[in-house]
């Protein structure tokens, strides 16, 4: 009580309920603003993700969600290589919804639908009749590992011209 009198006394405070009401909002106000910040980090997460075929941003101002990518061509969230998709009958003329050559530098495809009816996207091999040097965007992301194939499966295909040693590793059916 003597806390209270002297604090009474020393404050602008006209009586002892008016100082109890004071110390009560000092008390509390650091719960309140840091509820009141966890509310404000929460929503910032929930506006940050993106759907498939959302806008997202050079300004990082919102991010892709799970399985997609932004496509820097066209500024919207796709879905990554090995990420599941929906095939349509554009996808035989290469319209597809999977994130392509502005993202991965590589022609990309919604795959056939596997044993389960699942499709991923891929990127599509080699075209016949034209020839390597042109397909460079018909390679596997890293040549070591075929997945990213349609296929399955990529080939070391020579490009050498003149003795120039050379070459490129191609998708292949």
């Amino acid at each position: 009580r003597r806390g209270l009198k002297k604090l009474w006394l020393k404050s602008k405070c006209s009586t002892p309920l008016e100082v109890s009401e004071m110390l009560r909002f000092l008390l509390l106000l650091p719960m309140a603003l840091s509820h009141r910040i966890a509310i404000h980090e929460a929503s910032k997460v929930a506006e940050v993700v993106a759907a498939k075929g959302e806008t997202c941003g050079d300004k990082g101002d919102k991010s892709c969600g799970e399985g997609l990518i932004c496509d820097p061509g066209s500024k919207t969230c796709k879905p990554a290589l090995m990420s599941p998709c929906k095939r349509t009958k554009w996808d035989a003329f290469g319209k597809t919804e999977c994130a392509g050559t502005s993202t991965y530098n590589r022609v990309t495809t919604c795959s056939e639908p596997d044993s389960q009816g699942k499709s991923v996207c891929c990127i599509k091999s080699k075209l016949p009749l034209v020839p390597a040097w042109s397909q460079e965007q018909r390679g596997p992301l890293d040549p070591s590992d075929d997945k990213t194939c349609c296929s399955g499966k990529s080939q070391w295909i020579d490009t050498s011209f003149e003795g120039e040693a050379s070459g490129v590793y191609l998708c292949i059916d």
